[in-house]
């Protein structure tokens, strides 16, 4: 009989156990944009004057979100699981080298270049949000990031600017096509052609209208943007109701996000730079809790 009511006992504890832990625990969805760019040192020429611009692009995130009570509704833990796009901006100006190859050989590719690009990296990521509720509608956060870079692009344009031995000026225009997973080295994006015809039509270049994320490399060593990524994260979040909140981030990554395999100068592609490039988001997000 006491085994009986020890066995009872035992169910009606654990039974209460998950009824708190049920109490204590909530989940939801949230969705919302991105805006992000990647920061990093510079380039400049010999003048002090800098010839790369970073810029934000616009991305989104959508995922699931639990809420794990601590203390009285006003401390505890929020993991996540999102699906969230950063990257940003990358422009170019100014001295450049670019490998050219005509009908009567190869160019002197001294010139001027200019690089336009919009990177868009897709990570599967996994906020872990320590937080605090100084008012019943007010939620302040904070917590780190942990991110697996599942797709990775780049679209936008280079154009080379040079002298032919004739003194007239060229340009040779490309369209960038880049998916910098799939993309082999020497790779274009297009099958379509274009000619460009000059020194009194006595040279010609044969070029595709789209390239690839590696079509200047003999081959390819890894691909150009880390798989791995962590960073810290700062949050606050504003209840609407008590099932419904509006919420703003910032996430700064803590790693270097290219391979620096492909960090070379601009100006002078002898010089390695290995810079560190860093994701920087800002988020702003619509979530439902159940």
């Amino acid at each position: 009989m006491f085994r009986h009511l020890r066995n009872i006992s035992f169910i009606l504890l654990i039974s209460s156990l998950g009824l708190q832990a049920q109490d204590r625990l909530s989940y939801g969805i949230k969705a919302g944009l991105n805006f992000s760019t990647i920061t990093g040192e510079k380039e400049s020429d010999t003048q002090g004057l800098v010839l790369e611009k970073g810029g934000f692009v616009t991305g989104f995130h959508v995922g699931a979100i639990f809420d794990i009570y601590i203390l009285e509704d006003k401390f505890g833990v929020a993991p996540e699981l999102l699906f969230s796009q950063k990257g940003g901006k990358y422009r170019y100006d100014g001295p450049g080298f670019l490998p050219i190859e005509t009908t009567t050989g190869t160019l002197s590719t001294v010139g001027t270049r200019k690089d336009v690009i919009s990177v868009v990296n897709s990570y599967i990521n996994i906020p872990v949000m320590f937080y605090y509720k100084p008012l019943e509608r007010l939620k302040v956060s904070a917590g780190f990031d942990l991110g697996f870079l599942i797709a990775s692009s780049g679209n936008g344009e280079t154009q080379f600017f040079w002298r032919d031995t004739n003194g007239e000026n060229q340009v040779l225009t490309l369209e960038i096509d880049y998916n910098y997973y799939r993309d082999k080295a020497g790779e274009a994006s297009s099958d379509d052609i274009n000619t460009l015809t000059f020194n009194n039509n006595s040279s010609s270049i044969e070029y595709p209208t789209a390239i690839g994320a590696y079509f200047f490399e003999s081959e390819k060593d890894g691909n150009f943007y880390n798989v791995f990524d962590l960073g810290l994260d700062l949050d606050v979040t504003v209840f609407v109701t008590k099932g419904i909140s509006l919420g703003v981030r910032m996430n700064y990554g803590l790693l270097d996000v290219s391979n620096n395999n492909y960090d070379f100068s601009k100006v002078n592609p002898s010089i390695s730079r290995s810079d560190s490039d860093k994701n920087l988001s800002f988020q702003a997000a619509l979530a439902f809790n159940f």
